[in-house]
């Protein structure tokens, strides 16, 4: 008789194979000594749409809403059935005696397992593989561990709850809005939120009104001290008039010493966010990069929202810190002068803050490799591995050390402050290269000091609008969506729940409502199209807020360590989408109500893709990769009192020319008529007058 060891996916269960001796390969399993490895392909089964239930409902009508199944079902994904059909033989084999799960330790991971071992009709025992590295010290270890697969009951309990209610509100409020509205609409408990982030963020920015504010700079000879923000110019003008020219005595001289602990390691969410800083990949970028980085052993499990280590783990991560510093594998360390003895791995350890998976942290087959290792990869590769290296060395290093001098002055009973900053000692920055500059004030400012003729500077300033999200911002405002709400038991649930999806989930949201048409990505920045804020303002409280969310993940916790039933959750699922269908489907709506500026307008003449509009430009779905965009307010036609149009852009992309009445020429006061080309240079575009056409 065999054990069958089921992965997630080939790559680590050729990982798994290759620790076991296991090396026959089959056609979709590897087999030898006493075990079969197979695997899945990520989800090969997923819920039963409405018209799996009955053929019905293939046609979307409002009458059959809300469409509430009694029982449960699951369908095979058509694009992997053969794997399935594989696992489902294997499973059913008279030659398996046991199963071991090996898919990824944790909710998703779980649930990929038992919908295939359930829809294969498997009723075999079978045990628990639960690891978070893919090295063969780790797989070893988890085998010698493997736990009962039964202990993990309510983790796949809670887990299907979420995936039932997930489809069940999905699949009703999409049909129900898109019947009401004429208009293909994805509503998701997840994605519908994070639309909702982004349609505000580009409220704020549209609505921002600047605020002035008055800064006096007064220029002592050795150094300069500057006034606190000042926004009444009555007040700012009555001041200047009184200090400048004056004298300014110092009142006092303090000196600080300030200790900038290093950066806790990386979770998969601070990756993501740091690799979209600092080289722009976006959050599926990176998660793609990191999740090939782990299955070539060369990092720790990448979906993880920890970032410490645990108690067993000390040992060997400073050995893995010691290979590191001597390997000139890791180039970008090969010069840095660090001690080994001023390591402190301890603050990175605590039990109590890993759950599933620990930090992101290099492995031992990263930090024993030589330079051969990157030659196979990528310089993306390359460049998020060396990020996680350079955070573990930064993380277990010494702080930063800087002294702050601050010095007071008065000049006609006004205070004026001035600061130095000067670096004791740069710690952990030296290792992370980040700026540590310094302002050091000259010697000999003591207190009493008197400095004449002092001459006083009025800057104008104002507030500065806050900024489209990126990639990176836009995860942290998911992982922290609890700000958005004013319920204190849903900000703390949310805050516990660590906000919205998960950071094995959230950079697919990112992309999925990209790919739906509510999101476009213009450079970094992520701008929501109209069709977003046309859904966002019909859509009620409850389905955009990230409060959902929470009151979901309450309930699944409660699943998962076994207090209320997974029945009790779905009842309360099932009224709520009841309740919302039922009033919605009485009420008049306005049709009208989707705006037509987020369709294609045009085809780029660079890549072919469709052209539309945001709210100040015309530019191309291509993003980054194409980059041309044409802006309403061009200089060349604000020069001349006229503006970019739709109807403008629509013939020039056809035509490559446009006529234009009535633009204005400053030199002779008078208006006139051109046609308008432009100028493609492959970075900008450039508009010119045409007075042959």
């Amino acid at each position: 008789m065999m054990k069958l060891v089921i992965a997630e996916k080939p790559s680590v269960a050729v990982a798994i194979a290759n620790v076991l001796g296991v090396h026959n390969r089959k056609d979709g399993y590897i087999t030898g000594n006493e075990y079969i490895v197979s695997w899945c392909v990520g989800h090969l089964v997923q819920s039963a749409m409405p018209e799996d239930y009955d053929p019905k409902y293939k046609l979307w009508k409002l009458g059959d809403l809300p469409i509430l199944p009694e029982s449960f079902k699951t369908v095979v994904i058509k694009e992997t059935k053969a794997q399935f059909k594989v696992l489902s033989a294997l499973m059913n084999s008279d030659k398996i005696d046991s199963i071991i799960c090996a898919t990824d330790a944790g909710r998703e991971g779980e649930l990929i397992f038992r919908l295939t071992y359930n829809k294969a009709n498997c009723t075999k025992p079978f045990q628990r593989l639960w690891i978070s590295s893919m090295e063969a010290k780790a797989i070893r270890k988890g085998f010698d561990d493997l736990r009962n697969g039964t202990d993990y009951n309510n983790l796949y309990y809670a887990a299907l709850a979420r995936m039932r209610a997930d489809n069940v509100v999905g699949t009703n409020f999409s049909r129900l809005y898109s019947l009401l509205y004429n208009q293909n609409i994805n509503i998701g408990r997840v994605q519908t939120p994070t639309v909702n982030l982004v349609v505000q963020r580009e409220r704020d920015i549209a609505n921002f009104v600047p605020t002035p504010y008055y800064v006096l700079e007064a220029d002592c000879g050795d150094f300069v001290a500057i006034s606190e923000n000042i926004y009444d110019y009555d007040k700012v003008d009555l001041l200047y008039k009184s200090v400048n020219n004056n004298s300014a005595v110092v009142i006092s001289v303090e000196e600080k010493q300030h200790k900038e602990n290093p950066p806790t390691l990386f979770d998969l969410t601070t990756l993501q966010r740091t690799a979209n800083k600092e080289y722009g990949y976006t959050a599926q970028q990176v998660l793609d990069i990191i999740q090939g980085l782990y299955e070539k052993k060369l990092l720790t499990y990448p979906r993880t929202d920890s970032k410490f280590l645990t108690d067993e783990m000390v040992d060997s991560t400073v050995e893995i810190i010691a290979n590191i510093l001597k390997s000139d594998a890791v180039t970008a360390n090969k010069n840095l002068n660090i001690n080994l003895n001023a390591v402190n791995i301890d603050r990175v350890v605590n039990n109590s803050k890993v759950s599933d998976h620990h930090a992101i942290i290099p492995t031992v087959t990263l930090a024993k490799s030589d330079y051969t290792v990157f030659e196979n990869l990528s310089s993306a590769e390359i460049n998020c591995l060396t990020l996680v290296i350079n955070r573990l060395l930064a993380a277990t290093y010494t702080p930063y050390l800087y002294s702050e001098t601050i010095v007071k002055v008065e000049i006609n009973g006004y205070i004026f402050t001035a600061k130095g900053k000067t670096v004791i000692d740069s710690g952990y920055k030296t290792i992370l290269n980040e700026n540590m500059s310094e302002h050091i004030l000259p010697p000999g400012i003591v207190k009493g000091k008197e400095y004449t003729d002092v001459t006083v500077n009025c800057l104008n300033k104002a507030t500065t609008p806050p900024k489209p999200y990126t990639d990176d911002t836009l995860l942290s405002a998911m992982e922290n969506a609890g700000n958005t709400t004013d319920n204190s038991e849903y900000k703390a649930i949310l805050k516990q729940c660590k906000g919205l999806g998960t950071p094995a989930t959230r950079a697919g949201i990112i992309e999925r409502i990209i790919k739906t048409g509510y999101i476009i990505r213009r450079n970094k920045n992520l701008i929501p199209t109209a069709k977003a804020v046309s859904l966002i303002d019909l859509l009620p409280d409850e389905i955009k807020s990230a409060d959902l969310t929470a009151q979901w993940e309450m309930q699944l916790e409660e699943i998962s360590s076994g207090k209320i039933s997974s029945d009790e959750f779905i009842s309360s699922i099932y009224k709520y989408v009841s309740d919302i269908c039922n009033t919605k489907k009485s009420s008049t709506v306005d049709k009208s109500v989707f705006k037509e500026d987020n369709k294609s307008i045009g085809i780029c003449p660079r890549c072919g893709k469709p052209i539309i509009e945001i709210n100040k430009a015309y530019i191309c779905t291509g993003g980054k990769d194409c980059g041309f965009i044409l802006w309403k307010n061009d200089k060349f036609f604000t020069d001349k009192k006229k503006k970019l149009t739709t109807a403008m852009v629509k013939t020039l992309l056809s035509k490559g020319k446009v006529k234009v009445k009535d633009l204005y020429s400053a030199k002779k006061d008078k208006t006139y008529d051109a046609y308008v080309t432009y100028e493609d240079t492959g970075k900008y575009i450039n508009f010119k007058l045409d007075f042959k056409r």
